[in-house]
C-alpha cells in the first residue's frame, strides 16, 4: 500500500514538471551550456511580458532579449543560483524592483541595453546591484537622454559592483556621482555606440572634469569610438593615468576631425600605450575636402604605442620629418602594428631618402597597412620598354627585419609596372597583399627576398605578360589568389604547369574570374598539398585532372560553362571522398543537361558522397526547356522508362535495317554467286585469264535462218571478210553435214571470238532458235561479257518470250537496221559491227 501511494505521488508531482517543460520549449530552445557545465537557455523573441518561471535550475546562460518585458519583479531571477550570463536587452523595462536580482551571487555578465528606465530610484533602487557581487561585464544603454530623476539615485547606485571590470553605459551618466569611485576592479570603460545600434555617445564636451569619478579607478581602456564631439581638452585624460588603450572617433555630427584629437593625447608623452585608435574621424562638411588633411606626428612621434590605427581619417599626407631627428623618436622602436588604410595618401614621396632609410627604423614593425587609398598614383601608365629603362637592374627596398604582413591592396589609381625588385629585411614577411592596385606583370618583373613569404594576393592585377617563373621565389607559399588578372587562356595552357611547379606547399589557390575556357590536364599536378581551389566564374567546360591533389577539400566551379561531369572527373571525386576528410564541391551557376544521355549525372548528384552545395542545379531537359535537376531527379523512374523506349526503339530500327541488308545480300549472293565466286577468286590472285581474239579460229560466227541467208552470204561476208579482213563462220558454208546441231552449235561458239545472232521473224519461227538463243547466253561470262552480238530487223515485232534472252546483252552490243534484205548501203552500219567484233573485252580489263 505504502509503495502505491509512493507512485501516486510521484506522478502527481511530476505531470504538472512535464507540462510546465512542454509550454516553455514552444518558444525557447535548450542545449548544454559545456563551459559553465550548465544549461544555455535561449528565450529571446519569444514574446515574453515576464520573466518566466518555470526555467530549468541549472541554467548558466538565460537569453530574454527582444521581448516584451516591462517590469523585472522582486525574487524572479531567485532559483537561478547557477546564472552565469544574462541578456534582458531589447525590452521595454521601465522599472526594476529592488530584489529582482536576488540570489544572483553567481552572475558575471548582464545585457541591460535598450531599456526604458528613467534613472529615477523607482526605476532604479538604491541597492538594486547588491546581489550581483561576482559581476564582471555590465552594459546598460538606452536612448533615454539627461533626465533629471537621476539626482534622485544614491552615491551607491553601481558601487556594490565591487568585482565589476567592464562597464558599457550612456555616456552622460558619468558625470554624475552614482558610486563609481568604488569600482576598483574596473578596467574598460566603453562609451560608444554598440552592435551598430543607435545607442551613440552624446558627450559634445569632453574637459578634464568629465571623467573626475574615475580618479582613482585604474582604467586602461577607453572607448569613445563615434561619439558627437564638438570640443575635448587637452587634458581630457588627466583623471584617467592608467590609460593604455584609447579608442577615438568622431560621429557626422561632430565638429571635429582627427587632428582636433590628437592633441589629447600629449598627457602620454614619453609613456607607453598598447593601443590608439583614432578611426573614421571625418571633419564638419568632409564631403566639400576631398583633397584631405596632412597629418603631424609631433605628439604621437614621442609616445610609445604597439598598436597604432588611423585609418579612414582622410589623411593625404604624412610628415615623416619627426622620425630623421635624433634622438631617434620612441614610436619607430615601439610600434607594432601600423594601419593607415582608408585614407587619401597620394603616394608622392618627396625625399627618396625617407623611402629607402624609413621603414628599418621601425625595428618591431610586424604588421602594416597602407591599403585603400583613395587619390593614390604613381604614374601607372609606363609601358614594359620604360621600366627596363629606367630600372635596368633591381630595385632595392628596405624593410624592417620584423615586418610580417604587408597591405597595399585596393589603391585608387594604378600601381604601375613591376620593375625587378630586391627586398632586403624580408625574411620573416609573412603576407604580402597587392590586390586592386591594377599592378602590370611584364616579362622581366621578378621579386626577390621573401623567400618564405606565404600568402599572396595578386588579384585584380594584369598577369597577362607574367613570366613562367616569377613564383621560383616563393617556394613556401601556402596562399595564392589570381582573381581577376587578366590571364590569357593560351598562355596559361602553355605556361601553367611551369608556373605553379615551384609551388610544393600551396594549400589554396584562387583563380577566379579569369574566363578560362580549358587548362591543361596536368597543370596542378605538383600541388599536392592543395586543399582548396577556386575556379568560379570562368568559362570553363570540364573539370580538369585533379587526382593527384590527394589534400583537396574544397573546390569551387561555381558560375562556369559546365553541361556534365565525365565519368572520369566523378571518379575522381568520389576517390577524394572516400578519404579521411570529406570533400566539398561547388557547382551553383551552371547548367547541365538533363537527358537520357547525362542519367548517370544525375544519379551521381544523388548519391555520391562528396559535399555538393545543394545538389540541386539548372539543366535544360530533353524538351529543350530549363528546368532543375531535384525535379528531374524526383521523376527520375519517367526519365529512365523514355530513356530504355528510345533505346529498344533504336535497336529495334537498327536490327531490322541490318534484316533487311542480310537479306538483300543473300537475294544477290544467290542470284550472282558465280559473278561474286569470281571477283573472290580474283581478289586473291586466282582468276582465269581470258583467252585474246587471236587464240580463236574464227573472229566471229553468224546465226542465221535461211530468210536472210543470201544477205549473210554475199553483202555481210563482203563487208566483212573481203574489204575488213575479218574471218567468219557462216553456216551455208563452213558447216561439216552430219553433224548433230545442238554439238556443232557448241564446238561453232567455243571457237569464235563473237557470236553474231541475227534476230528475224524467221530465226524466231525456226525449230533451233530456242536451243541457239539459251547456248549463247551461256557464252556471256564474266571472261566475256561482250561476247554476243544481236543484229534485228527494227521494224520487227519482237514478243515477249525473249525479254529474258534480250535483257541478258548489253545495249551496246545490240544493232540495228531496216529491212535486212535490202540490205542497208551505210558503212557507217558495218563500220559499227567491224568494231563491235574487235573490240576488246573493257569491262575485263578494268577487273584485272
Amino acid at each position: 500500500m505504502s509503495a502505491n501511494m509512493l507512485r501516486f505521488y510521484l506522478i502527481l508531482t511530476f505531470l504538472p514538471t512535464v507540462k510546465m517543460y512542454t509550454d516553455l520549449s514552444r518558444s525557447c530552445s535548450f542545449s548544454n551550456d559545456r563551459t559553465n557545465k550548465g544549461m544555455n537557455v535561449n528565450c529571446s523573441h519569444g514574446g515574453f511580458s515576464t520573466v518566466p518561471d518555470n526555467l530549468p535550475l541549472n541554467t548558466t546562460q538565460l537569453y530574454l532579449n527582444n521581448n516584451k518585458i516591462k517590469h523585472l519583479l522582486n525574487n524572479q531571477f531567485v532559483k537561478l543560483t547557477n546564472l552565469k550570463y544574462l541578456n534582458l536587452s531589447s525590452n521595454p523595462i521601465s522599472d526594476i524592483h529592488e530584489k529582482a536580482f536576488n540570489n544572483l551571487y553567481q552572475l558575471q555578465v548582464l545585457e541591460l541595453n535598450g531599456h526604458n528606465l528613467n534613472y529615477s530610484v523607482q526605476s532604479l533602487p538604491g541597492q538594486v546591484f547588491k546581489p550581483l557581487i561576482s559581476l564582471k561585464r555590465l552594459s546598460i544603454r538606452s536612448n533615454v537622454k539627461h533626465t533629471g530623476y537621476i539626482q534622485q539615485l544614491t552615491t551607491m547606485t553601481f558601487g556594490y559592483l565591487i568585482r565589476l571590470q567592464n562597464l558599457s553605459i550612456d555616456s552622460w551618466i558619468i558625470e554624475n556621482d552614482l558610486g563609481f569611485s568604488k569600482l576598483h576592479n574596473l578596467q574598460e570603460l566603453d562609451l560608444s555606440s554598440i552592435d551598430n545600434t543607435e545607442f551613440k555617445c552624446h558627450l559634445p564636451n569632453i574637459t578634464k572634469n568629465t571623467f573626475r569619478f574615475f580618479k582613482s579607478i585604474p582604467i586602461s581602456t577607453i572607448n569613445l569610438k563615434n561619439c558627437v564631439l564638438h570640443n575635448i581638452d587637452r587634458d581630457a585624460f588627466t583623471p584617467l593615468p592608467s590609460l593604455v588603450n584609447i579608442v577615438l572617433s568622431t560621429a557626422m555630427e561632430s565638429s571635429l576631425d582627427f587632428r582636433d584629437l590628437i592633441p589629447a593625447l600629449h598627457l602620454f608623452k614619453n609613456k607607453t600605450l598598447k593601443s590608439v585608435k583614432i578611426v573614421d574621424s571625418f571633419p564638419p562638411h568632409w564631403y566639400l575636402h576631398v583633397s584631405g588633411y596632412s597629418l603631424s606626428l609631433h605628439i604621437l612621434s614621442h609616445m610609445c604605442i604597439e598598436y597604432l590605427d588611423l585609418s579612414n581619417n582622410q589623411i593625404n599626407t604624412v610628415d615623416l620629418s619627426e622620425f630623421l631627428k635624433i634622438p631617434i623618436p620612441r614610436l619607430t622602436k615601439c610600434l607594432k602594428h601600423l594601419d593607415l588604410s582608408g585614407n587619401f595618401i597620394t603616394g608622392k614621396i618627396t625625399d627618396p631618402i625617407i623611402c629607402y632609410f624609413l621603414l628599418p627604423q621601425f625595428v618591431n614593425l610586424e604588421y602594416m597597412d597602407l591599403s585603400n587609398q583613395n587619390i593614390f598614383n604613381m604614374d601607372g601608365n609606363r609601358g614594359f620598354h620604360e621600366i627596363e629603362q629606367q630600372f635596368p637592374i633591381a630595385v632595392p627596398v628596405f624593410l624592417p627585419k620584423k615586418l610580417r604582413y604587408v597591405y597595399v591592396d585596393g589603391l585608387f589609381g594604378r600601381l604601375g609596372t613591376l620593375p625587378i625588385i630586391k627586398f632586403y629585411g624580408g625574411s620573416n614577411m609573412i603576407s604580402f597583399n597587392l590586390s586592386y592596385t591594377k599592378l602590370t606583370f611584364s616579362p622581366i618583373s621578378k621579386i626577390f627576398g621573401l623567400e618564405n613569404l606565404q600568402i599572396v594576393d595578386l588579384s585584380d592585377c594584369n598577369c597577362r605578360y607574367i613570366d613562367q617563373s616569377f613564383f621560383d621565389t616563393f617556394p613556401n607559399l601556402t596562399t595564392l589568389r589570381l582573381s581577376n588578372v587578366n590571364l590569357d587562356n593560351d598562355y596559361l595552357f602553355n605556361i601553367g604547369k611551369r608556373l605553379f611547379q615551384p609551388l610544393k606547399n600551396l594549400q589554396i589557390l584562387d583563380l577566379t574570374k579569369n574566363l578560362l575556357s580549358i587548362l591543361p590536364v596536368d597543370i596542378f599536378d605538383d600541388l599536392i598539398e592543395l586543399k582548396e581551389i577556386s575556379l568560379s566564374f570562368n568559362n570553363l567546360v570540364f573539370i580538369p585532372d585533379l587526382s593527384a591533389l590527394v589534400n583537396l577539400r574544397n573546390i569551387y566551379l561555381s558560375y562556369n560553362a559546365l553541361a556534365t561531369i565525365d565519368e572520369q572527373a566523378r571518379s575522381t571525386l568520389d576517390k577524394l571522398a572516400s578519404g579521411k576528410h570529406p570533400i566539398h564541391l561547388s557547382l551553383f551557376g551552371n547548367t547541365f543537361g538533363c537527358t537520357c544521355e547525362s542519367s548517370s549525372l544525375l544519379a551521381w548528384f544523388y548519391e555520391t558522397r562528396v559535399d555538393l552545395d545543394g545538389r540541386n542545379y539548372s539543366c535544360i531537359d530533353k524538351m529543350g526547356k530549363k528546368t532543375t535537376t531535384g525535379l528531374i531527379t524526383n521523376h527520375y523512374r519517367a526519365l529512365r522508362l523514355h530513356c530504355v523506349s528510345s533505346t529498344w526503339l533504336t535497336l529495334a530500327v537498327t536490327g531490322i535495317s541490318l534484316l533487311l541488308v542480310a537479306l538483300l545480300t543473300s537475294f544477290v549472293f544467290v542470284k550472282n554467286k558465280l559473278k561474286i565466286k569470281l571477283i573472290l577468286l580474283r581478289m586473291i590472285g586466282r582468276y582465269i585469264k581470258p583467252r585474246r581474239r587471236e587464240e580463236f579460229l574464227y573472229d566471229a560466227c553468224i546465226f542465221y535462218a535461211d530468210d536472210v541467208y543470201q544477205w549473210v552470204c554475199h553483202t555481210m561476208r563482203a563487208e566483212m571478210e573481203l574489204r575488213r579482213g575479218l574471218k567468219l563462220f557462216i553456216r551455208d558454208r563452213d558447216e561439216i553435214p552430219g553433224e548433230d546441231k545442238p554439238v556443232e552449235l557448241y564446238n561453232t561458239m567455243n571457237s569464235s571470238w563473237r557470236v553474231v545472232l541475227i534476230l528475224t521473224p524467221g530465226f524466231l519461227a525456226s525449230e533451233f532458235a530456242s536451243t541457239t538463243m539459251s547456248m549463247c547466253l551461256s557464252f556471256i561470262t564474266l571472261n566475256t561479257p561482250n561476247r554476243l552480238m544481236l543484229i534485228m530487223d527494227s521494224n520487227m515485232n519482237i514478243p515477249t518470250n525473249i525479254d529474258f534472252f534480250l535483257e541478258s546483252v548489253n545495249e551496246e552490243n545490240i544493232y540495228r537496221c531496216g529491212t535486212i534484205n535490202d540490205g542497208p548501203d551505210d558503212p557507217r552500219f558495218w563500220n559499227n559491227i567491224y568494231h563491235g567484233v574487235t573490240a576488246t573485252n573493257n569491262n575485263m580489263d578494268v577487273m584485272q
